[in-house]
């Protein structure tokens, strides 16, 4: 994940919430399932869009 850290910080004034919702999809096949989850129920606190949202708030759901 480090790697991409320096791409995800770029991005983040552009888009808000990007490096979240980008971080939890990225975390969850590197294995870290809590972590995912805690970083999708960020993204869907952040996001504006009701139906990201809802598809965020299911992915934090996920076991």
């Amino acid at each position: 994940m480090t790697a991409i850290d320096p791409l995800l910080r770029d991005l983040a004034p552009r888009v808000p919430g990007a490096v979240v919702r980008h971080r939890a999809h990225l975390l969850k096949p590197a294995g870290d399932r809590d972590a995912a989850r805690d970083h999708h129920a960020r993204a869907a606190r952040t996001t504006l869009s009701l139906p990201e949202r809802r598809y965020l708030e299911e992915r934090a759901r996920q076991r």
